[in-house]
C-alpha cells in the first residue's frame, strides 16, 4: 500500500503554521525536489539553522498537495512570491518581513538573514 506523501506533510505544515502564528521568527523556503538551485540551497540554510539557531523550514511545493501548498502561500502576504523557486520568506511577530528568490550562496544568505534580524552575528 502506497502512502500518500502529502499526508506526511501535514504535521510539518501544521507545525510551520503554530509556529509563525505563536510570534516566532520562522525562515521558511519553498522549493522544488526537481530544481537543482533548490537542492544546493537547502544543505546551506539548513547548516545555518543549525549553526545559529533559528527555525526553518524547507518545503518542496511538488510534493504538497493543493490545500498545503495554500496554506504556505496565503496565510500571509507573499508581495513577490510568483512561483519562481527557491523562494525564501521570514515571519516574525505573526508579520511578514521580507523575501528573496533564488539560490543564495552562504554569504549572501547570511547577510539576508542579517537584515531581517534572523541572525545579529
Amino acid at each position: 500500500e502506497k502512502v500518500d506523501e502529502s499526508e506526511a506533510y501535514w504535521e510539518e505544515v501544521q507545525s510551520w503554521y503554530d509556529d509563525v502564528t505563536n510570534n516566532k521568527t520562522v525562515v521558511t523556503v519553498i522549493g522544488s525536489s526537481t530544481c537543482p538551485h533548490c537542492q544546493e540551497y537547502k544543505p546551506v540554510i539548513t547548516s545555518l539553522a543549525e549553526e545559529k539557531n533559528f527555525i526553518v523550514y524547507f518545503f518542496e511545493s511538488d510534493k504538497l498537495n493543493n490545500e498545503q501548498y495554500n496554506i504556505l502561500s496565503s496565510t500571509y502576504e507573499l508581495e513577490n512570491y510568483e512561483g519562481y523557486v527557491p523562494y525564501t520568506f521570514v515571519i516574525s511577530n505573526n508579520k511578514f518581513v521580507k523575501d528573496t528568490t533564488g539560490f543564495e550562496s552562504k554569504d549572501a544568505t547570511i547577510k539576508f538573514l542579517k537584515e531581517v534580524k534572523v541572525i545579529n552575528k
